[in-house]
């Protein structure tokens, strides 16, 4: 999977926050070119990465403390290759941080980043019934609340897509009702492409089509499985060797 080249660099650990207060036009506008896929991709190939590791970081440790193998230092320089490798790309890709996350890292950061993208709102549309500074102010903890399983990017993202009309008129107002509805329906699209997400890789798990790996001498798990066999071909051949009583 590529991601596009404009994208990483706006989703590395803390730097969308620094990003919104520092220019809080250009970076909504850059994410205003974004598709909702973006981030879920992102995300995607971060679980990836850590369960890759998790893998790893199991198989090094039966290595080391059980296989007896010839090979065994072989197998260990490679593991440790891909365990250095897959910390390195995490450096690349951070998982971007969910609201609930943030409100338990940065409490005051977050407030300020929801006031900015809402008040970016208030700025773009023109209508006559519009939502107060104060109604900005106690909307956030709904946000958050609510959606806390959504990151800022993500929030973003959303607002950018009421721009171009993809929930509906606004019928001259804005208010923190609206705004929820937008967002219960990026949620709502979300859980959709997730559901079909999940629902091919099911399928391609039916059919033996992996995702996302790649040889050398072997995957991850097959490392593992072929450590296994051949701990217990040693155990046989030494059980074999055994004289008779």
């Amino acid at each position: 999977m590529e991601l596009q080249k404009n994208n990483t660099t706006l989703t590395k650990q803390n730097a969308f926050i620094s990003s919104l207060q520092n220019d809080s036009l250009a970076t909504i506008a850059k994410f205003g070119q974004c598709l909702p896929t973006v981030i879920e991709e992102i995300i995607d190939l971060h679980h990836k990465k850590i369960d890759s590791l998790d893998t790893l970081n199991r198989s090094k440790k039966f290595f080391e403390t059980q296989y007896q193998g010839k090979d065994k230092n072989n197998l260990l320089v490679m593991i440790k290759d891909e365990i250095s490798k897959i910390n390195h790309e995490l450096t690349l890709i951070p998982k971007p941080e969910t609201l609930g996350e943030l409100k338990r890292s940065r409490p005051t950061a977050l407030q300020k980043s929801l006031q900015l993208l809402i008040n970016d709102l208030r700025l773009f549309f023109q209508v006559d019934n519009m939502l107060s500074t104060e109604s900005i102010i106690s909307l956030c903890p709904l946000l958050i609340y609510d959606f806390a399983n959504l990151t800022l990017e993500e929030i973003t993202i959303c607002f950018s897509q009421a721009k171009r009309g993809h929930y509906g008129e606004l019928y001259n107002r804005l208010d923190g009702p609206i705004i929820l509805k937008w967002l219960r329906q990026y949620h709502t699209e979300k859980l959709e492409r997730l559901k079909e997400l999940n629902y091919v890789r099911e399928v391609h798990a039916k059919i033996g089509v992996a995702e996302g790996r790649k040889d050398f001498k072997g995957t991850h798990a097959q490392l593992m499985e072929n450590a296994y066999c051949m701990m217990m071909i040693e155990k046989t051949r030494a059980t074999n060797s055994q004289p008779v009583p």
